[in-house]
Order: structure tokens, then C-alpha cells, then sequence
């Protein structure tokens, strides 16, 4: 039980990491690799991109969470 709880630990931690990255930088990356029709065609995938974000992180939240109640309960 004690090495699942680690394995769920590490990848609790680790997982954002890449989120957050590309939340800094992938509007920079999307910028210069896609080519947009004009800035209002950009803007709108970043917002779509933007939401969908906030949506994983959400999501985790809420699985650390239940995972934590979860641990508390055994």
C-alpha cells in the first residue's frame, strides 16, 4: 500500500509540470509553427486552448483530492 501511495505521489506532482510549461510557452510555439488567418483566428484557439487547461487542472485538483479522502479512509 505504501508504494502505491508513493507511485501516486510522484505522478500527482510530476503530472502538471508539462501543463504549466506549455501554459507559459505554447502560445509562443503555436504562434510561430501554425499559421493563422489573422490575430482574431489566434486569439480564439488560445481561448479554446486556455479552457481546456483550466479544465485539466481542475480535473486533477479534484483527483488529488479523492485521492487524499480516499487515503484518509483506509
Amino acid at each position: 500500500m505504501l508504494l502505491l501511495g508513493l507511485l501516486l505521489l510522484l505522478f500527482f506532482w510530476t503530472f502538471p509540470l508539462p501543463n504549466i510549461l506549455m501554459g507559459r510557452f505554447g502560445g509562443q510555439m503555436a504562434w510561430r509553427q501554425r499559421p493563422f488567418a489573422d490575430l482574431e483566428q489566434y486569439r480564439a484557439v488560445q481561448g479554446a486552448w486556455t479552457r481546456a487547461g483550466v479544465l485539466v487542472v481542475l480535473v486533477h485538483a479534484l483527483l488529488v483530492a479523492g485521492a487524499i479522502w480516499l487515503q484518509s479512509r483506509l
